[in-house]
């Protein structure tokens, strides 16, 4: 999840704000465990166990306030 606020001058309107959030979900399916590196703040890439590879479904929803 993120949020985002952002002051842009313009030469037509002046100081103007843009600001928009999105929020992103996932599950894999396969069983494995995405691993989070604590010291990146970083989620890292699934590394698959089983013979068909890892199966995610990922979804991801912005919207511009």
């Amino acid at each position: 999840m993120e949020y985002v606020h952002n002051w842009t001058t313009t030469t037509d309107f002046g100081l103007e704000q843009f600001n928009g959030y999105y929020v992103t979900g996932s599950y894999v399916l396969s069983g494995e465990q995405r691993p989070y590196d604590k010291r990146a703040a970083y989620a890292r890439r699934i590394k698959p166990t089983g013979k068909y590879g890892a199966w995610e479904v990922f979804t991801r929803f912005g919207k511009k306030i």
